[in-house]
C-alpha cells in the first residue's frame, strides 16, 4: 500500500479465511499505540505517517517502508506500507484580484508595493483537503491555515514590513512537516 508521508490511516480489522480465531493481532511495525504497554495490537488507532512511525523499525531503517503484520503465534499475513515524501506541486495565486499565476517550489513571486495577493490553491501530492498551512518569518505574510480567506494589501502594510525592496520565504506545511517553499520579492 502506498501513502504519502503525513497521510493518516487506520487498520479497522482483518478478514480471515477461517473466522473465529480471537488471538489475532495486527502489528504496524514502527508504531506504538501505548508506549507503556506495547501489546502489538494496533487496530483502531489513527496513525499519522508523518510523526507516529519510528524510522529505526522501518524495513530499510530510513522511514519509507514499513510492515503491517497479521499474527497469531506466527505471521499469517503481511502488508507492505510504502511512504512517499510529501511535496508541494504548485501554489496558485491571484494578483490584484484578476491575474492568476502558478508558482512551483523555489520560484519567486515578484510584486509591487501597490498590489494585492491572495493564495487561491495549494496543490501537493497529499490527499484532497489535507490541512495545509502557510508560514513566513515576516508576520504580516504568515497566513497559517486560513490562507484561502486572506487578501494581502501590500500598500496597507507598515513601511517597516515592505522596505525599499523586501524578500522573504513562504513555507507550506502539513502540520509540522515542511512540504515546499517559495519566495516573495516586493519592490516599491
Amino acid at each position: 500500500m502506498s501513502l504519502v508521508m503525513g497521510d493518516r490511516f487506520q487498520v479497522v480489522d482483518v478478514l480471515l479465511p477461517r473466522p473465529g480465531n480471537r488471538n489475532v493481532k495486527v502489528n504496524v511495525k514502527g508504531y506504538m499505540s501505548d508506549p507503556r504497554n506495547n501489546t502489538g495490537e494496533d487496530r483502531g488507532y489513527v496513525i499519522d505517517t508523518g510523526k507516529d512511525l519510528l524510522k529505526r523499525h522501518s524495513v530499510e531503517k530510513k522511514g519509507h517502508h514499513y510492515l503491517v503484520l497479521v499474527q497469531t503465534d506466527r505471521v499469517i499475513g503481511r502488508l507492505h506500507l510504502l511512504l512517499d515524501p510529501a511535496h508541494l506541486r504548485y501554489l496558485a495565486v491571484s494578483i490584484d484580484g484578476n491575474k492568476k499565476m502558478w508558482y512551483q517550489p523555489g520560484e519567486t513571486i515578484r510584486l509591487q508595493r501597490t498590489q494585492t495577493i491572495q493564495v487561491m490553491d495549494i496543490q501537493s501530492n497529499l490527499y484532497p483537503g489535507a490541512s495545509l498551512s502557510m508560514h513566513c518569518s515576516q508576520p504580516a505574510f504568515n497566513l497559517g491555515s486560513g490562507w484561502r480567506e486572506k487578501v494581502l494589501h501590500l500598500d496597507k502594510l507598515p513601511p517597516s514590513v515592505v522596505k525599499v525592496s523586501s524578500s522573504f520565504a513562504w513555507t507550506v506545511k502539513l502540520r509540522d512537516q515542511t512540504i515546499g517553499e517559495l519566495f516573495v520579492k516586493v519592490s516599491p
